[in-house]
């Protein structure tokens, strides 16, 4: 039997209902869940760019892919052309990601790939470009990412990266660190001195949650 295909309003309606559930069964399996202020502010930026595809690195359990596609659904009548890639390396959250997706009828919109980062970007398809590229994954491989995949946003294109300011490496000196985190500290400042020295781009730092980086073209939002 063919699968009956839901309407926006029907799928915006199971997202909001469902959002609650997922951010629950997040804060019980103590994976990391976007803060709501920082999902308020990113709507804001995605409507302003006309986001229309987007790929996001760490799925968690789809909290956040959710949330971006009620904003792009909301954004837009033209809705053939959103689309949203999330891409997990756990299974278990993977699972988790695509049967939220399923319970809100979002599959015709959310791809859910199941693979480290590195690997599963040789799988996107790159004849198109990105609206924006949203990383909540190892903050100690967002400088490498950044120099693989900035290449493909459009011109308005932004690049976030989610708990920039994890444990406070970015606004602590190294030897106020526990050594275990000065590595990842050290890696994070080298990405953003990268970005300080690319006459390209820019970016914008906001204290929201774990931190928040916003990463754009000079020409400015």
């Amino acid at each position: 039997m063919k699968k009956e295909t839901k309407s926006t309003e029907q799928i915006t309606s199971a997202i909001a209902s469902l959002l609650p559930q997922v951010a629950a069964v997040c804060q019980q399996d103590y994976v990391a869940l976007i803060d709501a202020d920082s999902v308020a502010l990113l709507g804001k930026v995605l409507k302003k760019i006309h986001c229309r595809r987007l790929l996001e690195i760490g799925s968690g359990y789809g909290y956040s892919a959710l949330s971006f596609l009620q904003f792009m659904l909301a954004e837009t009548e033209n809705i053939e052309k959103i689309s949203i890639t999330t891409i997990e390396r756990l299974q278990s959250r993977w699972e988790q990601t695509s049967h939220y997706v399923s319970l809100a009828g979002a599959e015709d919109f959310i791809c859910c790939m199941l693979g480290e980062a590195p690997e599963a970007f040789s799988y996107l398809d790159k004849s198109q470009k990105w609206d924006c590229i949203f990383m909540d994954a190892a903050m100690g491989r967002y400088g490498d990412f950044w120099l693989q995949l900035k290449d493909f946003l459009t011109p308005n294109g932004i690049f976030i990266a989610d708990n920039i300011n994890l444990h406070g490496v970015l606004d602590k000196l190294p030897e106020e660190l526990p050594r275990r985190h000065r590595t990842m500290a050290k890696r994070l400042n080298a990405f953003l001195q990268m970005i300080d020295d690319d006459v390209e781009w820019q970016y914008q730092r906001y204290d929201y949650g774990e931190g928040l980086l916003i990463i754009y073209r000079c020409q400015g939002l």
